[in-house]
């Protein structure tokens, strides 16, 4: 769960393999966890498009930097 949060809050992947010990520069990561990063894309790609059902610009800008 730790590297999926790290991921999604856009900790760097490099980053990441360095607190865990990884010597791969982040493949393994990548390898792994590659769905998430889609996935967040694509919810980051909706708010910035304001496609989110049922939201207005305004709610999502406070819920993006919520996320922060």
């Amino acid at each position: 769960m730790f590297i999926t949060r790290a991921i999604e809050r856009g900790v760097d992947v490099k980053v990441i393999a360095e607190w865990q010990g990884h010597k791969d520069g982040g493949k393994l990561i990548l390898d792994t966890y590659s769905h998430v990063n889609r996935a967040h894309s694509h919810r980051m790609a909706q708010l910035m498009t304001g496609r989110i059902a049922g939201k207005r610009r305004s709610d999502l800008r406070r819920a993006f930097r919520n996320e922060q």
